[in-house]
């Protein structure tokens, strides 16, 4: 008898570890700490970032300008005919509200997010250099800002 009610208790405990690990894999992963109105404003910035590029140097060129974060506009750097693609990872979208630009002295105004992103550096059809890294942008008052790749 006491080896049944034990057997039951092990059989209650598997399937409810069982509930909750599908609970948890199931559906969709969403980054961590980013609304859907914040994720939607990071994924449309980095698809006006290719399509800018899409449109050559000159055009993203002005995308960048455009987009630069306000308190870092005297921060610009001329791409020198290049163009820049960024392919986000946006499941490894997350708040990083104390990240400061280089040579910055405190963070940028608004809602600071970092995503792991493949950036790719193109002269005209050729490609230049591929490379993973931490592209930051900034949702500030309703539009999203970044920082203006600048080439080594």
């Amino acid at each position: 008898m006491v080896l049944v009610v034990r057997a039951k208790r092990l059989v209650l405990l598997l399937a409810s570890s069982l509930a909750l690990t599908a609970c948890t894999v199931a559906g969709t992963p969403r980054p961590a700490g980013l609304s859907e109105a914040d994720r939607q404003l990071v994924t449309r910035y980095f698809a006006e970032v290719n399509d800018a590029a899409a449109l050559g140097s000159a055009a993203q060129a002005e995308f960048f300008r455009r987009t630069q974060h306000p308190d870092f506009i005297d921060r610009m750097c001329d791409l020198r005919g290049l163009t820049v693609q960024m392919r986000p990872a946006m499941s490894t979208a997350r708040p990083d509200p104390t990240w400061r630009p280089p040579g910055a002295w405190r963070p940028p105004r608004g809602a600071v997010h970092v995503v792991a992103a493949a950036l790719s550096a193109h002269r005209g059809d050729t490609t230049l250099s591929n490379q993973i890294g931490s592209k930051h942008v900034v949702i500030l008052d309703g539009a999203t800002y970044g920082f203006a790749p600048c080439p080594d």
